[in-house]
């Protein structure tokens, strides 16, 4: 199995309500579930040529500026998450995960207070202990998760006055980009443009600086195809070709950004492919914009009926049933459309 993490717009999760054009309302990102593989030896330095680098500890503490609110007990605390080993599977054998205790670790400034949280949550003690290995299967993966979240936005905090370009550390490097993805996705180019700089074959770190040029050219140059910003965006796209042809999410964003850049339901019906889950998503999603409901919802039938697993189309079927006049609203925010795209951040994409 792939070792896979997904980071995106406006998340992790890479699930950002939109109706043609994301809110300009930065909202915070949801932590994704999914299983991280058994850990390997990782390369502080150079070429990432290992799977789930991501796993491995990132002791010691990276030397940083503490403000005087982080307690001691805080400190330590971070110490011990950052000696885990996150594909230890003996670390989070049995009912109990033996993840680092967060009770006494108080008043931290945002995004660490939000992140410990979610961490002190996924990694608490059961309850009612379950003999459903399923259960016991997500619950190890959502802890794995967390603590890989938190773990990053520690190693953020300590070496948020350094400029990436003066770090080597490729383990520092990966935290910085999935803390940074976690508060502002464009804040993180520099820490991709830095991976790059050290592994020039790391295709995460091409597709985190898209899917950031992506953000500024819909901020600043929706509906003008014309603008300078777009011939960033197709620069940071042929990039991600030439390093990954097979990208099975390029469909999605080039539609996507197709749609962006000309703010038009005709672009998108003549680039869509109907044979696609993706293709007929989309072309659902021209219709409603070309109140057109009655054909938008025959695509949204045909692609759960040609792609049932597609959980996307379902769920906005359902919100479509929830609000069906929602596309004659002005407020577009509130569209039941989803755009999705996932980033494999496994070094080797291609590889099993």
């Amino acid at each position: 199995m792939k070792s896979r993490y997904l980071i995106g717009i406006l998340g992790l999760a890479v699930i950002t309500a939109l109706w043609w054009f994301r809110s300009n309302n930065q909202q915070a990102p949801t932590i994704p579930e999914n299983s991280l593989a058994k850990a390997q030896t990782a390369l502080p330095t150079g070429r990432m040529n290992q799977k789930t680098f991501f796993e491995s500890p990132r002791e010691p503490l990276p030397t940083g500026s503490i403000k005087g609110s982080i307690s001691q007990r805080c400190r330590d605390l971070w110490t011990d998450i950052r000696k885990m080993n996150l594909g230890d599977q003996e670390l989070f054998a049995g009912e109990r995960p033996q993840t680092p205790d967060a009770s006494q670790c108080q008043n931290l400034p945002e995004p660490l207070a939000s992140l410990q949280k979610d961490y002190a949550e996924k990694c608490a003690f059961p309850s009612q202990p379950t003999t459903d290995e399923k259960q016991k299967g997500t619950k190890t993966s959502n802890c794995q998760l967390a603590s890989f979240y938190y773990r990053a936005q520690i190693t953020e905090y300590m070496t948020r006055d350094q400029n990436p370009k003066d770090i080597s550390d490729l383990r520092v490097l990966t935290d910085k980009l999935f803390a940074r993805f976690l508060t502002d996705p464009k804040t993180a180019v520099s820490v991709a443009e830095r991976m790059l700089e050290l592994d020039p074959t790391y295709y995460p770190a091409a597709q985190t600086i898209l899917l950031a040029d992506v953000l500024t050219a819909t901020d600043n140059a929706r509906g003008n195809p014309a603008d300078p910003s777009w011939q960033i965006v197709q620069a940071a796209l042929d990039r991600t070709k030439r390093m990954n042809p097979n990208d099975p999410q390029r469909e999605e964003m080039e539609l996507f950004m197709r749609a962006a850049r000309y703010d038009s339901p005709e672009q998108i019906r003549e680039a869509a492919n109907p044979n696609t889950a993706t293709g007929l998503y989309y072309l659902a999603w021209s219709a409603y914009r070309s109140n057109n409901p009655s054909q938008g919802w025959q695509y949204l039938e045909q692609a759960r009926k040609n792609f049932p697993e597609d959980q996307r189309v379902g769920q906005t079927m359902q919100g479509v049933r929830q609000n069906p006049n929602f596309y004659l609203s002005k407020d577009r925010t509130n569209s039941p459309f989803k755009f999705t795209v996932s980033a494999n951040l496994d070094p080797s994409p291609d590889t099993n």
